[in-house]
């Protein structure tokens, strides 16, 4: 599953250039190609997020609905990073 993991987050990588590449060289670019490759982009994304999930990577994995809710408690008052 990891080499499975590895291979789409490569595969990720390359439908960002290739989308970079497509936004960048072409003025007047395919709209039907950088469709298709945002429709990849995102289907590769999708991908990731569920075997993340699978391979307990993410905190999502980690909580059921209580868990959850007892973690979202048990954070503190103080500021959050994005207020620093």
């Amino acid at each position: 599953m990891h080499k499975y993991y590895c291979g789409l987050t490569v595969s990720q990588r390359n439908t960002i250039r290739a989308l970079q590449r497509i936004e960048r060289e072409d003025d007047d670019f395919e709209r039907d190609e950088w469709e298709r490759v945002l429709k990849q982009l995102g289907e590769v994304s999708g991908r990731i997020a569920t075997l993340a999930t699978r391979m307990r990577l993410t905190p999502q994995s980690r909580y059921g609905a209580r868990g959850a809710d007892t973690a979202a408690r048990s954070v503190g008052d103080g500021p959050k990073p994005w207020e620093f």
